[in-house]
């Protein structure tokens, strides 16, 4: 259907009006929904700049729509204005805002801007339906992409914690299954080097008993940290029960390995107990060298991390 020049001569002045103030409605919206609901100041300090450069794209963008509804497209999976409503729910998750502040937010903006907006089309005018028609169904667009951005970060980070040992943050035993499956389908698939590393604490069941059970955790969790603090982000750190640790190495042969597991080695002999360092044994095997699936990967690992026990632990020994 045609548009009436009259109407579209309304809908550019609303549109230019609207940018042409676009900061002042901005900056008057943030001052009020952090009244509304205080923040710590560094939440503030270290999210501000992200909303800024956020919200006035988006509002730059009801512009054109309010304009000509062909921009629409632009909210469309892949279009700019999409890519910016998806990180707006991003940033929010990450600052942690909760969902009611978030649907809250843009309830206040969406007055604001239907206030601002609505003072350039008389009352009487035809046109009047038709700008707060574009303007919702915008408006709503980018709320529902920012929300289930807002929510599939939340699944996401669930997800991660279901895979987490609550006394380490290592994967737990079936997870760290999952991810070495795959870790060696895609070594296979690209010819890469891939070692498992095998350890656990020497002596631990002993201290277990001596000291109980509350200790032992402590133990654990200081042992854990330390091996966290020298393994690369790309390596995966899982506890398979116990007192018994895996590390998945990507892209790393049996040489690389050896450096690593001699500096995991040093560092939990950081830990002490009674002026004692607690020392831990490790058994590497690598893909493809010593196995060439992920069971006989394994069982190489835990061959050679019985050997280092028996060279009398605080040793790594590798599979032959």
């Amino acid at each position: 259907m045609k548009v009436p020049t009259d109407q579209l001569d309304t809908f550019s002045e609303v549109s230019k009006q609207l940018r042409a103030c676009t900061w002042d409605i901005f900056s008057n919206w943030l001052e009020e929904t952090q009244a509304q609901q205080p923040r710590e100041q560094k939440v503030l300090d270290d999210y501000r700049h992200q909303i800024l450069d956020n919200l006035p794209t988006l509002i730059g963008g009801l512009t054109k729509v309010i304009e000509d509804p062909m921009f629409l497209m632009d909210l469309e999976a892949g279009g700019r204005l999409f890519e910016t409503a998806k990180q707006y729910g991003d940033y929010q998750h990450e600052a942690g805002f909760s969902m009611e502040k978030i649907l809250n937010d843009f309830s206040l903006l969406r007055e604001k801007l239907w206030l601002f907006c609505e003072r350039f089309v008389p009352s009487d005018d035809r046109s009047l339906f038709e700008l707060e028609r574009r303007l919702n169904i915008a408006l709503d667009r980018i709320i529902v992409i920012s929300v289930e951005s807002y929510h599939n970060r939340s699944s996401a980070e669930m997800l991660e914690l279901a895979q987490r040992d609550k006394l380490t943050g290592f994967l737990h035993m079936k997870a760290f299954h999952r991810t070495l499956d795959r870790e060696i389908i895609r070594a296979k698939r690209y010819r890469l080097p891939l070692t498992l590393v095998y350890t656990y604490i020497d002596n631990f069941k002993r201290f277990n008993i001596e000291e109980g059970r509350l200790e032992g955790n402590q133990l654990l969790r200081e042992v854990a940290r330390e091996i966290a603090n020298v393994v690369r982000a790309s390596d995966y750190s899982a506890r398979l029960g116990g007192d018994e640790f895996a590390i998945i190495m990507p892209h790393t042969n049996i040489v690389g390995a050896k450096r690593s597991a001699d500096r995991i080695r040093r560092a939990v002999r950081k830990v002490r107990r009674d002026d004692n360092r607690v020392t831990i044994s490790l058994g590497l095997a690598s893909f493809p060298d010593h196995a060439s699936d992920n069971t006989s990967l394994i069982e190489q690992a835990g061959l050679a991390l019985n050997c280092a026990e028996e060279d009398g632990g605080d040793a790594w020994d590798a599979a032959s």
